[in-house]
């Protein structure tokens, strides 16, 4: 009785200190996506910049993969310094083409806040089940740990008992 109560408590005390703690909620992934405390504003991000950073947030590569060369047919743009410099929530100060007139910026803005939600949304999502799932082996991983010792305990016991039975019957 007494060794069940101390392997129940050093049980939970190491279940209590290997307890998986939730990562933090993601809010952006733009790192402009908050603002700079060095210069107290929002980093400057190309429109094109912020589409292919989506594109590549939806279909991540493996990590550690680094391109040796820019995909077949990929062909850089050229950076905006003229453009027009616009703030999106949760995205950064986005520079868009000259080329681009004032409705089809706002179309462009609001698209790149909406995929940027989605993504973000999916994110956190993915994020709370794999969450969810490493405490439920924590769960199960204690469980177990608690209830094998014990009843192995309860069985090597029951053992005992019925071999000095046996013994005590064929000594009388």
């Amino acid at each position: 009785m007494i060794l069940a109560i101390l392997w129940t408590l050093i049980l939970g005390v190491i279940t209590v200190l290997s307890w998986p703690i939730p990562e933090r909620e993601v809010v952006s992934i733009f790192a402009s996506g908050a603002i700079d405390p060095n210069i107290g504003k929002m980093p400057e991000i190309d429109y094109y910049d912020a589409l292919a950073t989506i594109a590549r947030a939806k279909s991540p590569l493996p990590k550690g993969f680094i391109p040796d060369a820019p995909p077949a047919g990929w062909t850089p743009v050229p950076a905006l310094s003229d453009g027009l410099l616009v703030a999106v929530p949760e995205v950064g100060s986005v520079r868009f083409p000259r080329s681009m007139n004032q409705t089809e910026v706002e179309s462009a803005s609001k698209q790149l806040v909406e995929e940027h939600q989605k993504l973000v949304q999916a994110i956190n999502t993915t994020q709370l089940q794999e969450f969810s799932e490493r405490r439920r082996a924590a769960l199960k991983l204690a469980a177990v740990l608690w209830v094998l010792p014990l009843a192995a305990i309860y069985g090597l016991g029951w053992s005992v008992g019925w071999i000095r039975r046996g013994f005590q019957r064929s000594a009388s």
